[in-house]
């Protein structure tokens, strides 16, 4: 009888022990977790591809959780300053929206002068000061441009 009770008394001991051991992991685990929930920011993203010339709604937008020292400068927080403005430069999905991808619509200037080419000499040489004067010296499509200027 002696002898039940000390297995007894063993086993029971053991299962305290790994009891508190799985306890102290998952308090561990949670602790880790609302850390990294402190040490992020949730940022406005695009939903889709957005082009050059396009203006932005909420249905081409969603929220996104980043880590909180690799949100880019200028990132934005909130739909409502985002929605309206239009697309400067190309963004994929998922990538984060920033001031320097976006014009107020007002200060567009016209959508032709986003699609001229970056790094087209003829578009955009030093001679060239209006955005009127590189749509007219610009060639036609995008691709011409290109292969005159390599």
């Amino acid at each position: 009888m002696s002898r039940r009770v000390t297995f007894f008394l063993f086993t029971g001991a053991l299962a305290l022990m790994a009891a508190l051991l799985v306890h102290s992991a998952l308090k561990n685990k949670e602790a880790k977790i609302a850390a990294l929930r402190q040490s992020t920011e949730r940022i406005v993203v695009a939903a889709r591809a957005l082009t050059p010339g396009e203006t932005v709604d909420n249905a081409a937008l969603r929220l996104s959780t980043w880590p909180r020292d690799q949100v880019p400068p200028g990132a934005y927080t909130d739909f409502q300053s985002v929605a309206g403005k239009v697309v400067k430069t190309s963004l994929g999905v998922n990538q984060p929206i920033v001031t320097a991808a976006l014009l107020e619509p007002e200060k567009t200037g016209g959508v032709l002068p986003l699609l001229i080419p970056p790094g087209c000499a003829r578009c955009q040489s030093r001679w060239t000061t209006s955005a009127i004067w590189r749509v007219l010296s610009c060639p036609i499509r995008a691709w011409t441009c290109w292969y005159r200027c390599l």
